[in-house]
Parts: C-alpha cells; sequence; structure tokens
C-alpha cells in the first residue's frame, strides 16, 4: 500500500512539474494567478507525500 501511494506521489510531482512549466506564461490575470498556486500547492502536497512513505520503504528492504 505504502509503495503505491509512494508512486501516486511521484505521478503527481511530474504531472505538476509538467503543468507548471508548461503553463507559466507572464500573464496578469487572477486565474492564472490561482492555477499556478493550486500546481504549487498540489506540487508540495506529493513533495510531503514522497517524504513521508520514502523512509517506510526503506525499512521494509532492509527487514527483507
Amino acid at each position: 500500500m505504502r509503495a503505491i501511494v509512494f508512486i501516486i506521489s511521484i505521478l503527481a510531482f511530474i504531472g505538476a512539474i509538467y503543468f507548471l512549466v508548461d503553463d507559466f506564461v507572464n500573464t496578469l490575470s487572477f486565474h492564472h494567478a490561482v492555477y499556478i498556486s493550486l500546481l504549487i500547492i498540489v506540487l508540495c502536497n506529493s513533495i510531503v507525500g514522497m517524504l513521508m512513505t520514502w523512509p517506510m520503504l526503506i525499512s521494509r528492504k532492509n527487514k527483507s
């Protein structure tokens, strides 16, 4: 189960980076600012998800 959460976090991280780089245009629209801030929140959430599951995956490999 932890491995699935880790994989989902990695996919969310890659997707957030892709859309952040792809849609980063110099516009002053409020909607664009909200969209970019939501992408940054997803990026931070996926980083926290990876950091929370990484030690558990390593400890499981060491026990085997």
